[in-house]
């Protein structure tokens, strides 16, 4: 478990607690440091119960990743911490019952490489007869 306080960088942490967006932060070593209440609201909501924000705190980003995924992440990653750049991208997060497409966006948040995310929901319905 990482035991420092997560840096917010120009987001403001009231802001981050308050939004209905899922917005959690890693730090330079890519250990989740944050996670902000919407987060356990979408876990609990979809039977996430072992993902809650106390239970993911501390852990390496990398670690959930699906493999066939992690190079590309990384890769992505560390442009935007090296770079400070922004990057976003759409991506489903389906459960059996609702299809979801989600946006998310990277921020660096300084020098040191802590990164921002936030995901918000584009679409959320429940699967149609292509399912």
């Amino acid at each position: 478990m990482s035991n420092s306080e997560p840096s917010f960088g120009e987001l403001s942490r009231n802001t981050v607690e308050r939004s209905k967006d899922v917005i959690f932060l890693v730090d330079s070593k890519m250990l989740i440091t944050y996670c902000n209440p919407a987060w356990d609201e979408f876990a609990l909501a979809n039977g996430g119960e072992n993902v809650v924000a106390a239970r993911v705190v501390g852990t390496e980003l990398m670690h959930v990743i699906p493999e066939p995924l992690r190079g590309l992440y990384a890769e992505m990653f560390h442009r935007c911490r090296e770079q400070h750049l922004t990057f976003d991208f759409d991506y489903e997060c389906s459960s059996a019952e609702v299809y979801r497409l989600l946006h998310m966006n990277v921020l660096s948040l300084n020098h040191v490489g802590d990164l921002a995310f936030i995901n918000s929901i584009r679409v959320e319905r429940k699967h149609g007869a292509e399912r």
